[in-house]
């Protein structure tokens, strides 16, 4: 009986140490991750974010290309107003060879807000297996926003994209409350914004037949 429970202690000593390895290397991305913002190194984020973060705007594209009306005003906000931008402001020949990797650069260069006197903090660190989520703490408040991790090919990258679509959505329908316009005119006046050009209805329904 000594052996076995000697045996449980030592598991979950083994257990601690790679969560608290975990910990440290998730802390260490971020930190990266924040670094690049802060020097708008475009590249370097992309390196540092996950396969999903990047299947998501990949996703976008291809929704941009061949969703009719209909199944656009099921989608979220923010993949709406996307889907709309790049309808908005590409022909449908330039909408066939455009990437997800450029649309997320275009997003990642429109929300380099970061600034240089703010210190960032992760708390509560949560490791599940391969994901790991956690709160944050700006200049010493703590912030509603969660951040999220994934673990791919034994290197934690940031999942930008969970935190993004979240933030972004839940932000358009306190706007939306303050503002009391219908969903649609306000997509219409962000998008306009976003590209500097009247948004014409047709772009619902423009699509590439497969």
């Amino acid at each position: 009986m000594k052996i076995y429970y000697l045996l449980i202690s030592f598991s979950l000593l083994i257990a601690c140490d790679y969560s608290k390895n975990d910990k440290k290397q998730i802390e260490s991305v971020y930190t990266e991750y924040e670094n690049a913002a802060k020097q708008k190194d475009i590249q370097k984020m992309i390196d540092l974010s996950s396969v999903e973060t990047i299947n998501y705007f990949d996703k976008i594209v291809e929704d941009a290309k061949y969703l009719d009306s209909i199944s656009v005003t099921k989608l979220a906000p923010i993949d709406k107003t996307l889907i709309l931008y790049l309808r908005q402001t590409l022909t449908i020949e330039q909408l066939f060879i455009y990437t997800g990797k450029e649309l997320l650069q275009f997003n990642l260069r429109n929300s380099l807000n970061v600034k240089s006197d703010e210190k960032v903090k992760l708390k509560k660190i949560e490791v599940n297996s391969e994901t790991a989520q956690c709160s944050i703490s700006i200049n010493g408040k703590t912030s509603k926003v969660r951040l999220e991790f994934k673990k791919e090919n034994n290197l934690w990258k940031y999942n930008f994209v969970n935190s993004f679509t979240k933030s972004t959505n839940d932000n358009f329908y306190i706007s939306l409350q303050k503002l009391k316009i219908s969903e649609h005119d306000f997509l219409k006046r962000i998008v306009q914004n976003m590209s500097g050009k009247e948004l014409s209805d047709k772009l619902w329904n423009q699509q590439i037949s497969r």
